[in-house]
């Protein structure tokens, strides 16, 4: 098993960053552990829906990083490393300014996201707020790390990362910041991994640099589906706590930030393996090689993973939720496998927009859109119960797993 894994590079690379993922995810629980028992219920759930507004105001930037990392894995395959240099260079101008524009924004509209979360203070959106700063400069590091397939580093930043922001966050919560420092270890975290990552920029920054001028206009044009389809898969997974925050009370809203937390990790799960993926389809795809079989592989690894995870939910669900609460969780712990099996879709959508996107092909995007909106105006029409949310999740999700893969043999076939 070993020696076939060692064989496969697909296999190896997504094991490599499986196990730095797995440790990263522990560091993560451990953050999410301390702040459950050490945060109220209401900042509990506050902190999680400033992380899920933080995520989806991330879109723009995550854009431009995906568009990136797919023309650097392409590049990689013809061997230019000096328009590498050259992509990297003009991506600041593009990430950063955005970046310093939306802080403001936010420290603009700060009252308003205040009152809208129903939080005490206003600090933490303003604290969010650096934080997105940070995390574009992080984004395009990340980008050129994932496109040069420098998986070694992703992997110690996977692990150091989380454990920086579970060390800065229990300091700063022991020295009595609460929420604040909650927030402001996401910061910590994201300068870890400038640190780390900075060594692949530096290693790009020694070739002569090469013109890539030409590709401008192209990559301009191609962020604007890229954007949709990561916007709106964001709002497709992580909307569902910001809606909870807003109509449910703040205790059944904290015991949802419960079952979120657990049950996305199935979402999450995968992640290594996409990481692997992404530049993999990128560079085969420009050098015109069959991409299908690196897709099979990746949902078998993903459905694997998953399903592993979903039954550990089944099997343990009072023992999760109440360790991540201090035992203050009194809702329906039957809520956490049902959830973790609504996210197992999500995390096949998000293989499968993400094979799309390395392949140029942006027609999936049409169905994503229908079915956000429609996800979204069903959760705000019926929201009786956190079990009807779910509900409305795992349908959602199935329909549109089937809509993709109808997509995918449709293609093979014309």
């Amino acid at each position: 098993m070993l020696t076939f894994i060692k064989k496969d590079s697909i296999y190896k690379n997504s094991a490599l960053l499986f196990i730095a993922a797995m440790a990263g995810n522990f560091f993560q629980y451990l953050f999410q552990f301390f702040m459950g028992r050490n945060l109220s219920v209401a900042d509990f759930g506050a902190m999680n829906a400033l992380f899920s507004f933080g995520v989806i105001t991330s879109v723009g930037i995550g854009t431009i990083g995906l568009v990136i990392t797919k023309y650097i894995a392409g590049f990689k395959g013809k061997n230019e490393f000096g328009k590498i240099k050259g992509i990297i260079l003009k991506s600041f101008k593009y990430i950063v300014p955005p970046g310093i524009i939306v802080s403001i924004l936010i420290f603009a509209a700060r009252f308003q996201i205040m009152d809208y979360y129903k939080l005490e203070h206003v600090s933490p959106v303003v604290i969010a707020g650096f934080s997105f700063l940070i995390s574009c400069i992080l984004s395009l590091f990340l980008a050129a790390a994932t496109g040069m397939q420098r998986f070694n580093y992703i992997a110690l930043n996977q692990i150091l990362g989380p454990l920086s922001r579970i060390g800065s966050g229990a300091l700063l919560v022991w020295l009595g910041l609460g929420l604040n420092g909650a927030i402001l270890a996401s910061v910590v975290a994201s300068i870890t991994g400038i640190l780390i990552l900075g060594k692949v920029i530096k290693d790009i920054m020694k070739v002569k640099i090469e013109s890539v001028k030409k590709y401008k206009k192209e990559m301009l044009l191609f962020c604007a589906p890229v954007a949709m389809s990561i916007f709106f898969y964001t709002v497709l997974t992580m909307i569902d706590m910001t809606l909870v925050k807003h109509y449910f009370s703040a205790n059944i809203a904290g015991q949802y930030a419960a079952i979120s937390v657990l049950g996305k990790s199935i979402l999450y799960l995968p992640g290594a393996v996409v990481v692997v993926m992404f530049p993999m389809v990128a560079e085969a795809h420009t050098i015109n090689k069959n991409t299908l079989p690196i897709l099979k592989k990746v949902l078998l690894f993903a459905l694997l993973i998953c399903s592993i995870g979903i039954f550990i939910f089944f099997l343990f669900p009072d023992f999760l939720l109440r360790l991540i609460s201090r035992g203050r969780y009194t809702g329906d712990v039957k809520l956490l496998w049902m959830f973790g099996l609504a996210m197992l879709p999500y995390a096949l959508i998000g293989i499968i927009n993400s094979f799309h996107i390395a392949r140029h092909k942006i027609g999936f995007v049409i169905a994503l859109v229908i079915m956000t909106i429609i996800q979204v105006g069903l959760i705000c029409m019926f929201h009786k119960s956190l079990e009807q949310v779910i509900y409305i999740l795992l349908i959602c999700g199935i329909v549109l797993v089937f809509i993709n893969f109808g997509l995918i043999f449709y293609e093979r076939k014309s």
